[in-house]
């Protein structure tokens, strides 16, 4: 239970900081990407049912990173893909021995795009857990969420490879 509390409080306190670049605003389009900003990886949430497609981006800045929920607006006439920043928070940090995974958590059901989560890594074992903090990208509020930790584990997409 206690531990509980401090992924639940770990996760509040992460979403609920206060480090704000200067130069970043939710509604932003993009690209191009504000001066200093690089991607450092992004994982695509698809909409199965004909709406709009999201994503979550890890994005550096000065040396610190960022998670970015972005809404897809289109395609421009290049054939590059066009966003809008929706909401960003601070990457959380984490020891050596977890990884932040996005988009392969969930339940024995199965994964939730939404969910992206701290967890201790095992390179051998296909389902990670403990999860130690956990966010959902809702994409109906446009907005990281803390979750609950509770009941889910993420998926090692490297095992096997």
């Amino acid at each position: 239970m206690a531990r509980h509390l401090a992924s639940v409080a770990l996760a509040l306190a992460l979403a609920g900081s206060s480090q704000q670049p200067g130069n970043l605003a939710r509604g932003l389009r993009y690209p191009p990407l504000p001066r200093g900003w690089t991607d450092q990886s992004y994982n695509l949430i698809e909409d199965s049912v004909g709406g709009t497609d999201f994503a979550v981006d890890v994005m550096r800045y000065r040396g610190h990173d960022y998670l970015w929920l972005s809404k897809k607006l289109g395609v421009d006439s290049r054939g590059r893909n066009r966003w809008e920043l929706r909401d960003f928070m601070p990457a959380p940090r984490y020891p050596r021995d977890q990884t932040l995974v996005i988009g392969e958590c969930g339940d024995p059901s199965g994964t939730d795009p939404e969910i992206l989560a701290v967890v201790k890594y095992d390179p051998d074992e296909e389902w990670m857990k403990p999860v130690y903090a956990a966010w959902r990208a809702d994409r109906r509020n446009e907005r990281f969420v803390p979750i609950d930790t509770k009941g889910f584990s993420c998926r090692n997409v490297s095992v096997g490879d």
